[in-house]
């Protein structure tokens, strides 16, 4: 398996705070039991080849929430799930009101009641948690559950998958990459109980949450050594000059520091072309390259969709 990760490195924080009640199970339905995908619609293979599980923001997203446990080791209590539910639901509201304001009315997030669940991983998380037999672990987990019954349920071909660790750490996310084809389709983002770069007990906050859950939709990291190969030093510093609240720059307040009742933060046209909520940005002539992609794809050089069905995507 390699790499898919378009990750939050050190400059992203936090922000937020309100309350949907969510319903936690005690695990997850067997491999065995699960009901099993039907055999996808053509649209629904589209869209798995070239965004994955996640598709744009235009219509209904299921978030399915999975809260991992270390076998005799750290372990979610009520207060910490509660933190991430009130950081869950301002970083929806977020969302939603973003992608309204550019025009994508129909975009909703669903989770909530019976689409959690707390599992037992055979893992010790250590803030860096890449390794192939973890991502094998939770790409199985994703598998479980990513079917027609969901689908049809909810009325939202997207769903993506959030994946709680009680630990400290960098959260990251794991998207879907055009040459992947078929394989590795589930996309999640791993959110950890605490933010890596703070004070020891420093909660992971609700604008770290709608970074990641960004990058499900295709967003890139629009700061320095962001892995999006188009992404350079002097694109990063545009960004910073012309968008200086952009949450895919940072997710720091204003003043620097961290928020949990709000986001003060927006979806810049950049990122809002990368995810095809508009038709350009301003700089667009400046830097090509941000359009050499499919709107909501991720790829590791342009060239890596040559033979694809480019128009198929758009």
């Amino acid at each position: 398996m390699r790499p898919r990760c378009a990750a939050a490195l050190a400059a992203l924080l936090l922000t937020g705070c309100a309350a949907r009640t969510v319903v936690y199970q005690n695990e997850l339905p067997d491999a065995a039991t699960a009901p099993r995908s039907a055999p996808a619609a053509p649209f629904y293979e589209e869209q798995l080849a070239w965004y994955g599980s996640v598709g744009l923001m235009d219509g209904p997203t299921l978030l399915y929430c999975v809260y991992l446990n270390e076998p005799g080791g750290n372990f979610w209590d009520d207060a910490a799930v509660a933190q991430t539910r009130q950081s869950l639901t301002v970083a929806a509201g977020w969302l939603e009101a973003q992608a309204a304001d550019w025009g994508a009315e129909d975009f909703s997030l669903i989770y909530g009641e019976e689409l959690s669940a707390t599992v037992t991983v055979n893992h010790r998380f250590n803030g860096e948690d890449g390794d192939e037999d973890f991502l094998t672990q939770l790409d199985t987990l994703c598998a479980r559950l990513n079917t027609e019954t969901l689908r049809n349920t909810y009325g939202a071909d997207s769903i993506g998958f959030l994946f709680f660790l009680p630990a400290a750490g960098a959260s990251c996310t794991y998207p879907h990459y055009a040459e992947d084809g078929m394989w590795y389709t589930n996309e999640y983002s791993l959110l950890y109980a605490e933010d890596l770069y703070s004070d020891p007990g420093t909660p992971e906050s609700p604008a770290v949450y709608a970074h990641e859950i960004l990058h499900l939709f295709g967003a890139p990291d629009l700061y320095e050594g962001s892995a999006d190969y188009f992404v350079t030093n002097e694109l990063a510093d545009y960004v910073s000059t012309q968008w200086p609240d952009a949450i895919m720059a940072d997710t720091y307040n204003e003043a620097g520091g961290i928020d949990y009742d709000r986001i003060d933060k927006s979806i810049c046209p950049l990122t809002a072309f990368r995810l095809g909520l508009c038709d350009s940005f301003e700089g667009l002539a400046r830097f090509p390259a941000a359009a050499q992609l499919p709107a909501g794809v991720f790829a590791d050089s342009a060239d890596a969709i040559v033979g694809l069905p480019v128009t198929e995507a758009v």
